[in-house]
């Protein structure tokens, strides 16, 4: 979780940042269906570390958090869970929406935040583990949206590097 000392409350054009019972939450205009609330228990379970998560904690067996990429920035929980309880060698993510990039200025100053399309950004360098954080729900993503995920990123994967989707509960690992 993010201090919440550090997280204001907002409205702009795509999204609005509210506080309830003094919790941020963050809702995009375009799918005010959902919300992404500051707290920690996403975080943890996207990266396999609860005992009580099922299948999350075998998308990270003999993982290594070298050089870690989040696709979807969101509040910032996970990258900043990533980095305060991972010990990652780098820590990148990628969003293409400006405002929120312009928002969210409040990560550790290591976490480095990309302006880009996750579908068809090139990286610059290889990653150990990718995490895809970018869907709602598993019905709000598709078998060809998995699959240009996996063909974007695989070549930017090291050997024994996972490309992570948990929402979908997938791992594929490059050997």
């Amino acid at each position: 979780m993010i201090d919440e000392n550090l997280i204001t409350e907002y409205s702009g054009t795509s999204f609005d940042v509210t506080k309830i019972n003094g919790v941020s939450r963050l809702i995009f205009a375009d799918n005010p269906k959902h919300g992404i609330d500051n707290i920690e228990r996403g975080a943890v379970v996207y990266t396999g570390d609860c005992s009580d998560c099922g299948a999350f904690n075998r998308l990270y067996v003999g993982a290594n958090w070298g050089n870690v990429l989040v696709l979807g920035l969101g509040l910032g929980v996970l990258p900043q869970y990533i980095k305060e309880n991972k010990n990652p060698t780098s820590i990148d993510v990628i969003d293409n929406n400006q405002e929120l990039i312009d928002y969210v200025n409040y990560l550790h100053e290591d976490i480095n935040i990309i302006k880009a399309e996750a579908y068809s950004w090139t990286p610059n360098k290889n990653y150990d583990i990718i995490i895809d954080d970018l869907y709602w729900d598993e019905s709000e993503v598709s078998n060809q949206d998995k699959q240009d995920l996996l063909s974007n990123y695989e070549s930017s994967l090291n050997t024994g590097g996972r490309i992570v989707l948990p929402i979908s509960r997938q791992v594929r690992i490059k050997e």
